[in-house]
């Protein structure tokens, strides 16, 4: 059980900007909610993370990224399928003509429409092929829009990793029964935070980690969603049925005249109150809003 619960709570795949490192310290500030929404899930490692996942009354993830979000819906739907796809050789002639492949074969935009009609969709084969090529190419240049060194990683990351190959299975089994209820959505993220989908739910916990401000272009992004986030928290923030997290550098300061309070984070350095420590560049935010469990960490 204990096996089956660590596998179930971490992502398979490496994913940039993942919040995995700063997973637990979230919901000890988003507390015991009935409902989890992820408007930009990404890698899920927060959602995954979830101490009480299977007394949720139900959770909700989106990205815009098809790809993405098909690998998430095959992983939860057709393990099998997408194992059997993952578990190939790492040969460059093998990145190659499958990088040539998604780029100039799959429709992405076509994929993502059918997706956003049919929630129950998936091509779990393609989910496989694109799962496989992120944890076995060097430097992440999958997700890049299939571009860069063409050439198997010297330590192949996440269900390749030379520690989880002989678990890889499993742990498809293990996140296709964690997600069996989750409702995994492919398109834009305030669709999924309407007072109509989040009406009725309870006490609900949301996270939201869009793209930086000035890193849009890594997830193929053409504006500042920063600006459509912060207007949203402002407008939100004091509604005491939602306990939100906003992810960041600089970008949602103006938060704090609103009661919401700011935490920064290092990836292995630890959190701490920006009211109370200098900050440094490199230190990320996390800002929670004015009903968030309340921490003196």
């Amino acid at each position: 059980m204990a096996k089956e619960t660590r596998l179930s709570q971490t992502p398979p795949f490496p994913w940039y900007g993942g919040k995995r490192k700063c997973a637990d310290y979230v919901w000890r500030r988003l507390g015991k909610v009935n409902y989890y929404v992820e408007p930009f899930a990404g890698g899920m490692a927060v959602g995954l993370a979830c101490p009480h996942w299977n007394e949720l009354t139900g959770e909700t993830y989106n990205d815009a990224d098809g790809l993405l979000v098909n690998c998430w819906r095959s992983i939860s739907t057709f393990p099998s399928v997408v194992w059997a796809n993952i578990n190939r050789p790492r040969a460059e002639i093998e990145l190659r003509s499958w990088a040539r492949w998604l780029r100039e074969t799959v429709d992405r935009q076509r994929l993502v429409e059918r997706m956003q009609v049919d929630p129950t969709y998936c091509d779990p084969h393609l989910a496989g092929i694109w799962l496989w090529g992120i944890c076995a190419s060097a430097c992440g240049w999958f997700v890049q829009l299939h571009r860069g060194p063409s050439v198997p990683a010297d330590l192949p990351t996440g269900i390749l990793s030379s520690s989880r190959i002989d678990d890889g299975y499993d742990w498809l089994l293990a996140l296709a029964s964690r997600l069996s209820r989750a409702i995994i959505l492919c398109g834009d993220w305030k669709r999924v935070v309407t007072p109509s989908r989040l009406g009725k739910a309870g006490t609900v916990g949301i996270f939201l980690d869009p793209p930086y401000a000035g890193t849009e272009a890594v997830y193929n992004e053409r504006y500042r969603v920063t600006t459509d986030v912060l207007a949203w928290c402002k407008n939100n923030g004091a509604n005491p049925r939602y306990r939100i997290a906003v992810c960041g550098f600089d970008e949602y300061s103006d938060l704090e005249a609103l009661g919401w309070q700011a935490v920064q984070w290092r990836p292995g350095g630890g959190f701490r109150n920006r009211a109370t420590k200098q900050r440094r560049r490199i230190d990320e935010t996390v800002w929670f809003s004015p009903h968030c469990v309340v921490s003196s960490e």
